[in-house]
């Protein structure tokens, strides 16, 4: 049987559970989460744009599909969007709502608080390149993650050269893939061999 994945056109991710939504009309593929339907139709004091209230657009105009380059994790999207006309600033409905404060399993003993990169330039301890917009860091330590890989990282992924799936892991305070099974000791993540003897480890 073929698998058919429905994508929800607000967040633009797949819908993996009910309710969700979908037009009525018979041969329109419109699907919304039942979270996007309840979106608030505006931002006001956004931390990354507080001049501007931010306001709710289905499809950003002048832009070929509603394609945009989000201002805050600099991916493109073209879903809902919160946006400042006047400026040609929009972000995705997903950073239109960042939090301050994010506790990650990479660094579970300190909070991780948002800050903009403007005034610091700083690796991502994940990916390993450079925060250049809104990212998350811990105060009392010298630890950075960018905003895609704090909250948008996936904890398990396929890759076309293991037939297992790769769990995110902790090596050395940095985030990597891997299919082993996890054993703790002192605090940090090691990894045990488990029959077939598969460890394969890739890079971000």
């Amino acid at each position: 049987m073929k698998r058919v994945e429905l994508l929800c056109d607000g967040c633009v991710r797949p819908i993996t559970s009910v309710p969700f939504y979908k037009c009525s009309q018979q041969h329109c593929d419109f699907f919304l989460h039942e979270w996007c339907t309840r979106l608030p139709f505006e931002i006001k004091d956004h931390h990354n744009h507080p001049q501007h209230t931010l306001v709710l657009m289905p499809k950003i105009l002048r832009s070929l599909f509603g394609l945009f380059w989000c201002n805050i994790c600099l991916l493109p999207c073209n879903g809902f969007a919160y946006g400042c006309m006047q400026c040609e600033y929009y972000v995705d409905i997903n950073c239109g709502f960042i939090p301050d404060v994010i506790t990650h399993e990479a660094h579970p003993n300190h909070l991780l608080l948002r800050f903009k990169a403007s005034s610091v330039r700083k690796a991502c301890k994940a990916c390993m390149f450079t925060i250049s917009h809104v990212g998350f860091h811990c105060p009392s330590c010298d630890f950075y993650l960018h905003t895609e890989c704090a909250l948008l990282l996936p904890r398990t992924i396929r890759h076309r050269f293991d037939k297992h799936a790769l769990r995110t892991i902790i090596v050395n305070t940095f985030v990597r893939f891997v299919r082993m099974n996890l054993t703790r000791d002192g605090g940090s993540i090691i990894a045990a061999r488990v029959p077939p003897l598969c460890t394969l480890l890739v890079h971000l």
